[in-house]
């Protein structure tokens, strides 16, 4: 199967609002032939944009994003800062979702922002920091040139992935600029991203697997159904979600996305262009049998 990038959203797209439990749930539609015609996967460069703000993105991870694992990731955030002889004074979280990093450093005393662009999310973030009596600043990705906290960052993460995207090198050069002048000279980026070396091997063929989506507060469950298949390091992904509505399984969500691959090599010269550079490289920072190996943590210091 081959992938094919375009530029705009399928005419076909919309949203899908069903009741659950006595809650709405927004969800992306695109026809089916909007995903795959013939043997091409079909890949959108704005699908970022309706992906994150759907309703169904936090239920499809909920799994991988419990409470524990959250804990897990700032241990060794914490640990790594330690060895690195950092007391951060300030950290700041890139593309932080609905802040689960944030809110579990801020309740540690340290002082944090949040740059998040899905708009659904940053309004979750923002609640569940007021829920807990936190102070915490979320703003949209910010402008690089009229950004108030350039150059005050001790630490700068960006967990759970967020490169190749828009599947332009050119651009996460421009986001890692950006996030470089976030940094202090000498400060510390922590990139949390999945394996190019690991995706290449795994899915090669078109692979398919389930997975069980918990609606909260319910005994209900959803399914959601998707193929990934890798293409010249693209890597592309075609998911339906089904859920049970008015006693029948319903089409809640069908959308592809994807992102392009980077070898280890290019991102240390990538971060090298950015005034960064690449101290170590996690192979794999925590333990999962059926995903061991796939995700990598960078840690780079910034030039003085």
């Amino acid at each position: 199967m081959r992938i094919k990038i375009l530029n705009a959203l399928p005419e076909s797209h919309k949203l899908l609002s069903v009741n659950l439990h006595k809650k709405k749930y927004k969800g992306i539609i695109w026809k089916k032939e909007d995903v795959i015609v013939g043997d091409s996967l079909l890949l959108y460069k704005g699908w970022p944009k309706v992906h994150f703000n759907s309703d169904w993105y936090e239920l499809a991870v909920q799994d991988v994003t419990r409470p524990k694992y959250t804990r897990r990731d700032i241990q060794f955030l914490l640990r790594v800062v330690s060895e690195f002889g950092i007391d951060p004074s300030l950290i700041i979280d890139v593309h932080c979702g609905s802040g689960r990093h944030l809110l579990e450093l801020a309740k540690n005393g340290f002082h944090v922002v949040g740059f998040e662009g899905a708009e659904l999310l940053r309004r979750k973030a923002i609640q569940k920091a007021k829920n807990s009596g936190l102070k915490i600043p979320f703003y949209p990705t910010a402008d690089r040139f009229s950004n108030p906290f350039t150059g005050k960052a001790d630490v700068v993460t960006t967990f759970f992935n967020s490169m190749g995207y828009t599947f332009s090198k050119k651009d996460d050069i421009e986001r890692l600029s950006w996030i470089s002048d976030l940094l202090k000279p000498n400060g510390l980026l922590l990139i949390d991203y999945r394996s190019a070396e690991f995706q290449m091997q795994k899915y090669n063929v078109l692979t398919k697997y389930d997975d069980e989506i918990r609606i909260p507060a319910s005994d209900l469950t959803a399914i959601a159904i998707t193929r990934k298949i890798i293409d010249k390091k693209i890597l592309g992904a075609v998911e339906t979600i089904y859920a049970p509505v008015q006693d029948r399984q319903k089409v809640v969500q069908r959308t592809s996305y994807g992102w392009e691959l980077y070898l280890k090599d290019e991102l240390r010269a990538m971060l090298d262009s950015c005034g960064i550079q690449m101290e170590r490289a996690y192979q794999s920072y925590y333990s999962n049998k059926l995903m061991d190996g796939e995700r990598v943590f960078l840690v780079g210091k910034k030039d003085t």
